[in-house]
């Protein structure tokens, strides 16, 4: 099995695109070693990872990439798995509940009609 340091030095790597460079050896090594880290990523995606493209305003995407000590793949990664484990808590808890949708909008119709009488309007 693969180390997760190992994933995150070619996600690093082919981050930094063209301006990846090496202490010794010629374009014909960096072409060589970019194929490589890509074939590398390429497994690693399909073994374990599957993919999620996001459109984006063009406003939005150029101030991402005026950040580029960021890694806008994992604040994603990130916010996707806090939405998730929260959602996954509210199922937890509405589980055990017997409150039903009808309750729901009785009580809503409830709130809204105290609301209403307390701001001096009256049906």
């Amino acid at each position: 099995m693969r180390s997760r340091k190992n994933h995150i030095f070619v996600l690093d790597f082919l981050y930094a695109g063209k301006n990846a460079t090496f202490q010794s050896g010629g374009p014909e090594i960096h072409e060589i070693v970019l194929k490589v880290l890509i074939f590398i990523l390429f497994q690693v995606v399909s073994m374990e990872h599957a993919i999620l493209s996001v459109p984006l305003p063009v406003d939005v995407k150029s101030k991402m990439d005026k950040r580029r000590d960021i890694r806008w793949v994992e604040v994603a990664r990130q916010a996707i798995l806090e939405r998730l484990s929260l959602l996954e808590r509210m199922d937890a808890m509405l589980s055990q509940s017997d409150f039903s949708e009808q309750d729901a909008i009785a009580l809503g119709r409830s709130i809204n009609r105290k609301i209403w009488e307390k701001s001096g309007k009256q049906k």
